[in-house]
């Protein structure tokens, strides 16, 4: 072997040396590289993995979150229509009892018109009386050509009104 060596120009000193320097070489390279590098595939590995779990999980619990926003959500659109509905309801009570209040309020003003009317009228009435008694007496008085008593014109005056009212129920 050794003239196999020889014949193709090679030490076998070099060779051991080179051998030797490559298990030196691969020791190194195993103690030093490769284990850290497997080491922190491992760990990305499982950083991955776990990443991966939570996510699964933050997943989930979004899901969980979204469902429960969801039945909130349905949950409240259903008190804000009852909120709506009993304050129609509230709107409408309180609508009929302002128009009732309007109505009775007219009604009274109304009443109470109609109360100075009619006091008006007869305030006038009786001041219309008098004065057509008072022309009638002067009226008499022109025609006779005399002056009346202040007292026979009380008495005259006043069977000219009680004439005109008799007339005025007769109608």
């Amino acid at each position: 072997m050794s003239e196999l060596f020889q014949n193709l120009g090679i030490k076998w000193q070099l060779l051991a040396a080179q051998v030797f320097n490559f298990f030196i070489l691969f020791f190194v390279l195993k103690k030093f590289l490769y284990k850290p590098i497997l080491k922190f595939l491992k760990e990305r590995r499982e950083a991955i993995e776990e990443g991966l779990k939570k996510s699964e999980l933050a997943e989930e619990k979004f899901r969980e979150m979204r469902e429960i926003q969801a039945r909130e959500l349905t949950k409240t659109r259903k008190v804000a229509q009852e909120i709506v509905e009993e304050a129609k309801k509230r709107a409408e009570v309180t609508q009929k009892e302002i128009l009732a209040d309007a109505k009775t309020q007219s009604e009274t003003i109304f009443l109470k018109a109609e109360r100075d009317i009619s006091q008006l009228k007869n305030q006038r009435l009786a001041e219309a009386e008098k004065e057509i008694g008072r022309l009638a007496i002067e009226g008499l008085e022109y025609m006779l050509k005399e002056k009346i008593s202040d007292e026979k014109k009380g008495s005259l005056q006043e069977d000219a009104i009680a004439h005109i009212k008799a007339i005025k129920n007769a109608s």
